[in-house]
């Protein structure tokens, strides 16, 4: 298992009573058991995850589902276009709680 300590930049989707998440990310140690060891500090990723505590959050790579062309399959870096998604998912949601 590695751990990385991160700073959330955007929560985009949870359950209704979390507010904040913890700041530990656990994974695998080997891409062959779906985990992640390149990230890079200063740079934007993605995350999918779960917790089993307030602590930290595991995350797996062998359900994520983010499309390809948001960003470089090599490194995992999310490239511009993934703003724009996110912005306009942001804006969609705020015209349909209207």
């Amino acid at each position: 298992m590695v751990s990385y300590k991160v700073e959330h930049i955007k929560l985009i989707k949870a359950p209704k009573d979390i507010k904040e998440l913890p700041n530990i990310l656990n994974s695998a140690t080997e891409e062959s058991a779906c985990g992640q060891t390149h990230f890079k500090i200063g740079k934007k990723y993605i995350f999918a995850g779960s917790s089993l505590s307030n602590s930290s959050i595991f995350i797996s790579f062998c359900d994520w589902r983010v499309p390809l062309k948001y960003y470089d399959i090599k490194t995992l870096e999310l490239n511009a276009d993934w703003d724009k998604f996110v912005k306009s998912v942001g804006e969609c949601a705020k015209k349909s709680n209207v």
